[in-house]
């Protein structure tokens, strides 16, 4: 609260808490106190422990699915791909609603839905393929509008 009375103000025009620094007439802008409240703390707290970040990246770096992971997820990310691409051709739809499309379904034929939410591969690539493949469908809108978009040009 104290943060966003520096400045001036709108409706009165006087000055608060600039200690006549010209950098403080406008306020301080939203995004740096919540990147310094945020951020900050985090620093703090991973300060504490230097050890945790270098085992914790020793541990996943260079870790890749086995052939046993791909061939149980093949047909999750085949059925993903399809519905990426379905809701990446339709406009104004994005890759978070094909994510979230690939993983219900993904889980809704898994046959181990349960564990869900607890790293299984197929829970994982359900939605990454389907991320993935919005991204491509996305182009179809894109190519699409590029006639009108000439045409208008050299009309308007």
């Amino acid at each position: 609260m104290l943060i966003s009375t520096v400045g001036i103000h709108l409706v009165t025009g006087i000055e608060r808490f600039t200690f006549n620094m010209v950098d403080l007439s406008e306020g301080i802008e939203f995004v740096p106190v919540l990147i310094g409240l945020f951020a900050i703390g985090e620093m703090l707290t991973q300060a504490n422990s230097r050890e945790k970040p270098a085992q914790l990246i020793s541990s996943v770096v260079g870790k890749l699915p086995s052939r046993e992971d791909l061939r149980r997820c093949r047909n999750t990310i085949l059925r993903s791909t399809g519905i990426g691409t379905f809701i990446g051709i339709l406009p104004a739809e994005g890759s978070t609603v094909a994510a979230i499309m690939g993983y219900n379904e993904a889980k809704r034929w898994s046959d181990r839905p349960e564990e869900f939410g607890t790293g299984v591969p197929e829970g994982i690539a359900g939605p990454e393929a389907a991320n993935n493949a919005a991204t491509g469908g996305a182009m179809v809108p894109t190519l699409a509008l590029i006639p009108s978009l000439h045409l208008s040009s050299m009309f308007g």
